[in-house]
């Protein structure tokens, strides 16, 4: 059945003259969204020509059918996007109890007293402070450190333990101190809070980057791809972002690159980041859908497309989720959360990704949270955990302060 199409935006408005757009059908919407057939319709401009999907609207029920709730907080996907035999490990009730603290009741749910689940743990639910809870789960959180140490650390492979070991003693140790602050009668704010817990967020995602072995993680890479740099692990960036249009304000952001599940994609741009390749660099779009970076005359190498998906042992390599045929099929990283980070491509080429990143800005119809039409067809590599809401005061010519690993190094090949 065809359905009439409605007006793109204004933003997406394309180069050169003005061409009839066919009536949408369940094959033409593929076209229209960028991802099939049909786009010479809407032609990109020349100084774009590697870029993501402009938010072109698309009949909403075309988008793959996904049962319950998408999880749109950058920890937890992160956190789901560990193998499945590692959700148990008891680092991951450890990052519960961290996620809980301060929080009334301990993460139990407004409307009754059923404990909030693993897919519904967002800082949403954990904005109210509430001191009593936040002095007993730190409590919690410090005992269930001490208490499974040795459990938590026999989780690691060999490769991994010590500096496992080394991050599970700096958790414990500002546990320990934040536990000794309380006793002595230190009255926390929520925003002293919510910087104290990141903290100790970053310090789990860093250990849970360290379950799979990086031999693992190797080889998860074809032949093929194996002299690119990978990132067999997690690593962090610190990126501060100068905005120009509001006075110089410095936007700090952290992200966490994974690995895990996109070795290639976040190797190549750690890489970068370490040559300080970003440093200076302007952001180049920003229209309400991404906010892209990275386009430069200096050479850099081109880099395959790279996406894992739910229940695969390897990510899949140089093909696009529709050239699959997988359209049904969910990815283990999402376009979910405000910042995710992704790389951007040439339209019709799958395997052209650089050095150009992008920053998704907001839900579009082409987009909605678990059911999107980028999952599959560009390569996620990382989230932004703090300092998100930064990316929607973004524009274009605010400048790229500084991009650090701070975090991670270690786990980049050459």
């Amino acid at each position: 059945q065809q359905r009439p199409v409605r007006p793109l935006p204004a933003m997406c408005a394309s180069a050169g003259p003005e061409r009839e757009v066919m009536p949408v059908t369940r094959r033409t919407a593929l076209g229209l969204a960028g991802l099939g057939p049909l786009l010479p319709y809407l032609p990109v401009p020349e100084a774009r020509a590697s870029t993501p999907l402009g938010p072109r609207e698309v009949i909403s029920d075309l988008a793959a059918t996904v049962l319950g709730e998408p999880v749109t907080d950058p920890r937890i996907i992160l956190r789901n996007a560990l193998p499945k035999s590692l959700h148990e490990n008891p680092i991951v009730a450890v990052e519960d109890l961290i996620l809980g603290l301060g929080s009334k009741n301990n993460l139990r749910s407004a409307a009754g007293s059923r404990s909030i689940a693993q897919s519904e743990v967002t800082y949403e639910n954990v904005n109210t402070l509430d001191l009593g809870a936040l002095e007993s789960g730190v409590r919690k959180a410090q005992s269930a450190v001490r208490r499974d140490y040795d459990a938590i650390l026999a989780a690691f492979p060999a490769d991994n333990r010590q500096p496992a070991a080394k991050l599970l003693v700096e958790m414990e140790y500002a546990l320990s101190g934040w536990n000794a602050q309380l006793d002595s009668g230190v009255k926390y704010d929520q925003g002293t809070v919510t910087d104290l817990k990141n903290d100790l967020l970053n310090i789990t995602s860093q250990m849970q980057g360290l379950l799979v072995s990086k031999d693992s993680i190797a080889a998860m890479v074809p032949p093929e791809y194996s002299s690119l740099p990978q990132l067999r692990g997690r690593a962090v960036v610190e990126l501060k972002v100068r905005d120009v249009s509001m006075g110089g304000e410095m936007l700090p952001m952290t992200l966490v690159l994974d690995g895990l599940n996109a070795p290639v994609t976040a190797g190549n741009f750690a890489k970068l980041v370490q040559s300080k390749f970003y440093d200076g660099m302007t952001i180049q779009r920003a229209d309400g859908f991404v906010v892209q970076t990275g386009e430069s005359a200096k050479p850099t190498s081109t880099i395959p497309l790279e996406v894992r998906y739910q229940g695969e042992v390897t990510p899949e390599y140089g093909m696009s989720k529709e050239e699959l045929g997988l359209m049904r099929k969910q990815v283990v990283l999402p376009f979910n959360a405000l910042g995710t980070l992704a790389m951007a491509r040439q339209e019709f080429e799958s395997n052209s990704g650089n050095s150009q990143i992008f920053f998704l800005q907001k839900e579009s119809e082409v987009t909605p949270a678990g059911a999107n039409m980028l999952d599959g067809n560009y390569a996620v590599f990382g989230y932004v955990v703090e300092g998100a809401e930064h990316i929607n005061r973004l524009a274009v010519d605010d400048v790229i302060q500084s991009a650090r690993v701070v975090y991670g190094a270690d786990n980049l090949t050459a």
